[in-house]
């Protein structure tokens, strides 16, 4: 992978971990800190809202800062007070080690490919003027479509390339003359 390719990711990665971290702040109504421990709350409505993998990585997140702040026991149960906040930048840097300590493929951490999909109310046609049609008309030889018209430029254009390939590979200079 270049050295462009994993700046690009971890720049998704850090996006991707602030978004998590504003939806947390804003579904607890917390604003610049959330809440840890309220987090690890079993049947939180926050984590239960939450994909799977993203879940589970918030959790191990939030299990590694409660345990470095000292208020949770390796075993899991609270040493003291519940009430465990973590900034924004907390939580980025909880988020990352939590996965880094568990390495594996996360879906919601790649790169979304964005394809537009077709609408059927799309209301949209161009309309050529009448000069233009006139134009584009005279050029082709009657009853000849615009379809069969591109595909003979093209064989023509195709045709006249292989010319110049052949005679400049044969020593020769290319059909008309062209400078010596």
């Amino acid at each position: 992978m270049s050295k462009q390719s994993k700046q690009y990711l971890a720049k998704l990665r850090l996006r991707r971990f602030e978004q998590i971290f504003e939806y947390v702040s804003e579904h607890q109504g917390a604003g610049d800190a959330v809440s840890a421990s309220d987090l690890l709350s079993p049947q939180n409505p926050i984590m239960d809202s939450m994909e799977g993998e993203v879940r589970d990585d918030v959790l191990a997140a939030c299990r590694l800062f409660c345990e470095r702040a000292g208020a949770l026991a390796p075993n899991g149960g609270w040493k003291k007070s519940r009430d465990v906040r973590m900034s924004a930048a907390q939580f980025v840097e909880a988020l990352a080690d939590a996965i880094d300590a568990a390495p594996g493929h996360r879906t919601y951490l790649e790169p979304v490919t964005r394809v537009r999909a077709v609408d059927e109310n799309m209301t949209f046609k161009p309309k050529l003027c009448q000069q233009s049609l006139e134009l584009a008309k005279s050029s082709r030889p009657d009853g000849q479509s615009v379809f069969d018209a591109l595909t003979a430029f093209g064989e023509n254009a195709q045709r006249k390339k292989q010319q110049v390939s052949r005679a400049a590979g044969a020593g020769l200079s290319p059909p008309g003359g062209g400078p010596r």
